[in-house]
């Protein structure tokens, strides 16, 4: 099993995956979840967050965004029932935003080699949506998980 280090997640739907993954991952897979942090661009700070990173020495990391709750593929792309309103989100977009900063972070603190990719890959999960009918287009193809 893999060692899992950070926050117990909020969410239960996020709780779920990452009972899910530490139940088929093996010990030498490292499995972060709620890890937080703050960017400075352009003299703008902001706040992110990826919900669940899973890290091995041989095959890179993945970074996972959950979505749970009611979820829907609207006109203009991916919707979140919040308190009744659907709500316009965009996984894909937050996923690989925290992604690149993860990977940037680790660069910069001499954690990974500055100048060498590091094989890392992007994952919506949506555990309680089944798979739309309709193409999710090229942002989601590879990166939609059900």
């Amino acid at each position: 099993m893999a060692q899992i280090v950070g926050d117990k997640p909020k969410h239960r739907s996020e709780r779920d995956v990452l009972e899910i993954l530490a139940q088929i991952t093996t010990d030498d897979w490292l499995i972060a979840s709620g890890i937080s942090f703050r960017r400075v661009e352009q003299g703008r700070t902001t706040f992110s967050d990826a919900d669940i990173m899973l890290a091995n020495p041989m095959f890179g990391f993945v970074f996972i965004e959950v979505k749970g709750g009611q979820i829907r593929r609207g006109r203009k792309g991916w919707e979140q029932r919040n308190d009744g309103i659907w709500e316009s989100i965009t996984p894909e977009e937050q996923v690989s935003s925290a992604q690149r900063h993860v990977i940037k972070y680790l660069k910069t603190h001499g954690v990974l080699p500055k100048h060498r990719t590091v094989p890392s890959i992007p994952k919506v999960v949506f555990p309680n949506a089944e798979r739309p009918i309709q193409p999710l287009g090229p942002a989601m193809a590879d990166t939609a998980l059900f």
